[in-house]
C-alpha cells in the first residue's frame, strides 16, 4: 500500500503506520506457500459419502419396506371389502327373494284362512282391503268406499265409542292392538269382527303415518259364547234348585229331633192335665224352657238357610273365615250325623274379603259330596278335614274326607258340567261344575282335586283331597 490511508483501517490498527507502506501499485513484496495433503481429504469424504449412501440405503430399503406393506394392506382391504360387498349383494338378493317369498307365503296364509287384510294411510284416512275383508261384510269394491270414515261408520254406535281410542292408546305406546266389534253386514245385520294390527311406518316425528293389520270374523264364535253362558245360567239355576231340595232334607233332618221334644213336652203337660195330676212349678219352668231352648234352634237353622239363599248380593265383605267354615258343616247335609267328624285346622283371627254366600256355596257342594261318600262306607272313622292358612299372599284351603277316593281316570272329569257317576264323592254332577266356576270366576281362584293318603291320629286314611288358592289381593 502507498500510503497508511490507502490500506484498510482494520489492516492499519493492527501493524501500525510505520512499515509497509510507500510500495507501487502492481509491486511484489513476498510469497506464501501453502501445501494441503487432499489424499487424507479425499478419504474422509469417500468415508462420509460411504456412510451417508448406506443410510440413504436403508432409509430407501426401509421407505420400500412400508409403502410395499401399506399397499398389500391397502390391497388386502380393497380385496375384503370387495368380497364384502359381492356377499352383502348376495344377502340383499337372498334377503330380497325372503321377503318376497314372506310376502306370498303370509298373502297365501291370509287368503287360505279366511283373513281379511287392510292397510290404512293414516295421514290420508285411506284404507286399502282386500277381497275377503269385503265379503266378511257382504261388499264388494264398487260399493265401497276406501276411506276411514266409511269404515267407522259400519261399526256399532256402543263399540264405536271405544274402538278408536283403544286404537289410539296402542299408537302411543307402540304396541299392537287386538279388538272386538260388530260391524254392519250389507244385509242390515251386525257380525262380531276381531281386528289386530299395529302401527308400521311412523315420520320424522314419531308420528304414526300407517298401520296393517288382519280382520277376523268371530261371529260364530261369539254366538257360541252367548251359549255357553245360557248354558251356564241354567246350570247354576239347576244347582239352585238342587241346592234347595238338599237343604230342605237337611231341615228336616235337623227338625225332627227338637221337634220331637217339643211335642213329647206338650203331650206330657197334656197328659196330666187330663188326668187332673198336679204340676209342680219348678217342672213347668223346666219344661217352658226345654220348648223355648228348641224353639230357638229350629229359628237359627232357619236363618242359617234363609239367609244362604236370600243373601244373592256380589259384593265382598271382609269375613272372618273360622266362622265361616263353621257356617259350611252346619249347613252340610251330614251336619247332624254322629257318625262323621269335622276336624278343624284354622286361624280363628284370619279374614278375608270374599262373597260370602259365593264362597258358601262353593265350598257346601265339596261338603255334601263327602257325606254322599261316606254312606257306602260302613265300619270305619268318618273324617272331614279341613285346614285354612294363609301362605305366599295365597289363602290356601285344603278339604280331605277318608271315603277311599275316586278312580283316578275320573279326576279330570269332575268339573266338568253334567259329568254324573254313580261313583263315590261325586254327587250329581253339577255341584262340582258349579265349585269350580264360582272359584274361578268369582273368587279368581283355583281348585284341584287328587287321591291321598294322610295320617291322622297315627292312623293312615285313604280319601279325596280338594285344594283350594284365594289370592288376597
Amino acid at each position: 500500500h502507498s500510503t497508511p490511508e490507502a490500506a484498510p483501517n482494520d489492516l492499519v490498527k493492527k501493524y501500525g503506520k510505520q512499515a509497509g507502506f510507500g510500495e507501487e501499485l502492481g509491486g511484489l513484496k513476498a510469497l506464501i506457500s501453502i501445501e494441503k495433503p487432499l489424499k487424507q481429504a479425499y478419504k474422509r469424504a469417500n468415508e462420509q459419502t460411504i456412510k451417508a449412501s448406506f443410510y440413504i440405503l436403508i432409509a430407501t430399503l426401509i421407505f420400500i419396506f412400508f409403502y410395499y406393506r401399506f399397499n398389500k394392506q391397502l390391497y388386502d382391504k380393497n380385496v375384503e371389502l370387495e368380497l364384502l360387498n359381492k356377499n352383502l349383494d348376495i344377502k340383499v338378493k337372498e334377503r330380497t327373494e325372503e321377503l318376497n317369498n314372506s310376502q306370498t307365503q303370509l298373502l297365501n296364509v291370509i287368503n287360505g284362512s279366511d283373513l281379511g287384510y287392510w292397510d290404512w294411510n293414516i295421514k290420508e284416512e285411506k284404507l286399502i282391503v282386500n277381497k275377503i275383508w269385503l265379503s266378511m261384510i257382504g261388499e264388494n269394491k264398487n260399493n265401497f268406499y276406501n276411506t276411514t270414515d266409511e269404515w267407522l261408520k259400519r261399526i256399532h254406535p256402543n263399540d264405536r265409542r271405544r274402538v278408536m281410542p283403544k286404537i289410539r292408546k296402542a299408537f302411543s305406546q307402540n304396541k299392537s292392538f287386538s279388538l272386538e266389534y260388530r260391524m254392519m253386514h250389507n244385509n242390515g245385520k251386525y257380525i262380531w269382527i276381531e281386528s289386530v294390527g299395529g302401527v308400521v311406518q311412523r315420520d320424522e316425528k314419531n308420528i304414526p303415518i300407517q298401520a296393517s293389520g288382519i280382520h277376523r270374523n268371530i261371529n260364530e264364535k261369539k254366538v257360541n259364547e252367548k251359549r255357553i253362558q245360557e248354558q251356564e245360567i241354567v246350570i247354576h239355576n239347576q244347582a239352585k234348585v238342587a241346592a234347595v231340595g238338599e237343604m230342605l232334607k237337611n231341615i228336616s233332618h235337623q227338625w225332627k229331633q227338637p221337634l220331637s221334644i217339643i211335642t213329647t213336652i206338650a203331650s206330657t203337660i197334656k197328659l196330666k192335665y187330663e188326668l187332673e195330676q198336679e204340676i209342680p212349678k219348678e217342672e213347668i219352668i223346666t219344661y217352658s224352657q226345654e220348648i223355648l231352648s228348641n224353639g230357638n234352634y229350629l229359628a237359627k237353622i232357619i236363618n242359617d238357610f234363609s239367609s244362604y239363599f236370600e243373601n244373592e248380593t256380589q259384593e265382598k265383605e271382609n269375613k272372618n273365615l273360622y266362622k265361616t267354615i263353621k257356617r259350611i258343616e252346619n249347613l252340610a247335609v251330614c251336619s247332624q250325623n254322629n257318625e262323621i267328624s269335622f276336624i278343624n285346622e284354622i286361624d280363628k283371627e284370619l279374614d278375608f274379603d270374599l262373597n260370602e254366600n259365593l264362597f258358601i256355596q262353593a265350598l257346601l257342594n265339596i261338603f255334601n259330596n263327602s257325606c254322599d261318600a261316606f254312606k257306602s262306607i260302613e265300619k270305619q272313622r268318618k273324617l272331614i278335614l279341613v285346614k285354612v292358612y294363609k301362605k305366599d299372599n295365597f289363602i290356601k284351603i285344603i278339604i280331605k274326607d277318608n271315603a277311599n277316593g275316586i278312580d283316578e281316570e275320573l279326576l279330570d272329569k269332575i268339573f266338568e258340567p253334567y259329568f254324573t257317576t254313580k261313583h263315590q264323592s261325586l254327587g250329581t254332577g253339577i255341584g262340582l261344575f258349579m265349585t269350580n266356576q264360582v272359584i274361578a270366576k268369582h273368587l279368581s281362584g283355583t281348585i284341584h282335586a287328587k287321591n291321598s293318603v294322610f295320617n291322622y291320629e297315627n292312623k293312615e286314611y285313604k280319601g279325596l283331597s280338594f285344594k283350594i288358592e284365594l289370592p288376597l289381593s
